[in-house]
C-alpha cells in the first residue's frame, strides 16, 4: 500500500509557545532559519508523497501567504476549520 496524501494540522493557537505565537502561527515559527511547516513539507515530499492537505484556523492568512509564495513540488490544498476552532486534532474529523 502506498500513501498518496498527507495531512498537516496547522489550525491551533500554539499557546504553549507564547509569546512567539502571538503574531506568528506555530507552523511558521523558524528553527535554524526554516519554518516548522517547510521542514514538514520537505520531509513529506522526500517520502514521495505528492499531495498535502493543511488545515488552518489561527492566523490562517499568514499560512496561505507562505504557501502561495513558496514553490513546493507537491500539490498543497488548504482547508479552513470554519468559524470555530475544532479542538486538538479536530481537523482529522472533517
Amino acid at each position: 500500500m502506498r500513501i498518496n496524501t498527507a495531512l498537516i494540522l496547522c489550525a491551533g493557537f500554539g499557546k504553549r509557545l507564547n509569546p512567539l505565537t502571538l503574531d506568528t502561527p506555530k507552523p511558521l515559527i523558524k528553527l535554524n532559519n526554516i519554518t516548522v511547516l517547510e521542514t514538514c513539507i520537505n520531509l513529506i515530499e522526500s517520502l514521495g508523497i505528492q499531495q498535502i492537505i493543511l488545515n488552518t484556523f489561527y492566523l490562517k492568512d499568514q499560512i496561505h501567504d507562505f504557501i502561495n509564495n513558496k514553490k513546493f513540488k507537491s500539490k498543497i490544498t488548504i482547508i479552513e476549520d470554519g468559524e470555530n476552532i475544532l479542538d486538538t486534532g479536530g481537523g482529522i474529523k472533517i
